[in-house]
């Protein structure tokens, strides 16, 4: 017995071989203009019955990552004043509608399937884990968003800055980019959006954006994703504490680094080819079913012991975590401080926050920023 998608299926190889001016083969791709819409009605009604069909339960969890994010996006919108912010188009299209986020995943597997390039057992597994991988993906990526966003609205956020990359679209620019270089980070300027779509590789490591808190009395810089820059600063800021680092350093997935000063030239730079600007807050984002049993805390401590917060890490997951993983994980934070004492170069506290989409949870990050600043008060 056929599902409803194979009957779909079924209608569109009938509509290519009753159309022989469509030609679909192994090396070759030619839908005619008078053609195309007929065939991509059938060939998109095929994927996403094949998504509702298989993945029932995805389209479910989806709906509190589309709610919560839309509301912590239109909050922010309207405290700032600002355009919708930027994110990756396939997030976008997952968090507006999950059925039509994940069947994009499915559109190559196929068209190899119709061009006879692979079987129909090979399309159905291959396109569940392929839809699969990418649902963990997006969740992933949403709930980082979210994170950051619902950050920067309990901070109370006005005005928006950016710092600009652009150093023309010259051949002779585009070389000088993947080079090493040294030479001057621009400073932060008004903007208009905030944008988190990052690059694996950039001159320098800059804010996602920056914002001066009307809570904090200060400006506030967030960066998600630090990746690897390839240039050195001339023009770093000596009011900030700089780490030395390996450039060929990476950190774990879901990290915000949170800083914050009084000046906002100071805020310009994140990291440059030879160091990173100790943050005053870092945050690992974690939206993935039992994630705590992949043993991630090797690799977030490691990057804590790197990057020295001085707030400490913090993982914030979606999914509540076992108590008897929490309970262990205080119990050797312990019994580090107690081998390190109260040194002021240390890394700081690593603790694990059930936050889910509870906007309140994240209030526990702002206390620490907001303490940090009346600490620091002379």
């Amino acid at each position: 017995m056929t599902s409803s998608w194979q009957d779909l299926y079924q209608e569109l190889t009938g509509y290519v071989a009753q159309n022989p001016q469509i030609k679909l083969g192994h090396e070759l791709i030619d839908i005619p203009e008078e053609y195309r819409s007929g065939f991509y009605q059938r060939f998109n009604a095929v994927r996403t019955a094949f998504v509702k069909s298989e993945f029932s339960k995805l389209i479910q969890k989806a709906r509190p990552l589309q709610d919560s994010y839309a509301g912590a996006e239109g909050e922010l919108m309207a405290q700032l004043s600002i355009s919708r912010p930027d994110i990756t188009p396939q997030l976008r299209w997952f968090i507006t509608d999950p059925v039509d986020g994940l069947q994009r995943a499915v559109y190559d597997l196929l068209f190899d399937l119709l061009r006879d390039k692979i079987k129909m057992e090979s399309f159905i597994d291959t396109g569940r884990r392929a839809i699969t991988s990418f649902e963990k993906k997006l969740q992933q990526e949403g709930y980082q968003n979210w994170a950051i966003l619902s950050l920067i609205n309990l901070l109370k956020p006005r005005g928006l800055y950016h710092v600009s990359l652009e150093v023309g679209s010259s051949s002779i620019a585009t070389v000088e980019k993947a080079l090493h270089k040294k030479d001057k980070v621009n400073e932060p300027e008004t903007a208009s959006k905030i944008s988190l779509v990052h690059c694996l590789y950039n001159i320098f490591i800059v804010p996602d954006f920056i914002v001066y808190s009307t809570l904090l009395n200060r400006y506030v810089s967030i960066r998600s994703e630090v990746n690897l820059p390839s240039w050195s600063a001339v023009n770093a800021s000596e009011n900030m504490e700089w780490l030395t680092m390996d450039n060929n350093t990476l950190f774990a997935p879901g990290l915000i680094l949170v800083y914050t000063h009084e000046n906002l030239n100071d805020l310009a730079l994140i990291r440059d080819a030879g160091r990173l600007a100790r943050p005053d807050l870092a945050l690992v984002c974690r939206n993935l079913d039992n994630w705590w049993e992949d043993k991630p805390f090797e690799e977030i401590d490691f990057n804590r012991e790197i990057i020295k917060p001085r707030l400490g890490m913090h993982i914030i997951s979606r999914q509540t975590v076992p108590a008897e993983i929490t309970e262990r994980l205080a119990y050797q934070e312990m019994v580090e401080s107690l081998e390190t004492g109260d040194n002021p170069a240390s890394a700081g506290e690593l603790t694990i926050t059930d936050t889910g989409f509870e906007f309140s949870a994240m209030d526990k990050f702002v206390d620490m920023l907001v303490s940090a600043r009346q600490t620091a008060k002379p």
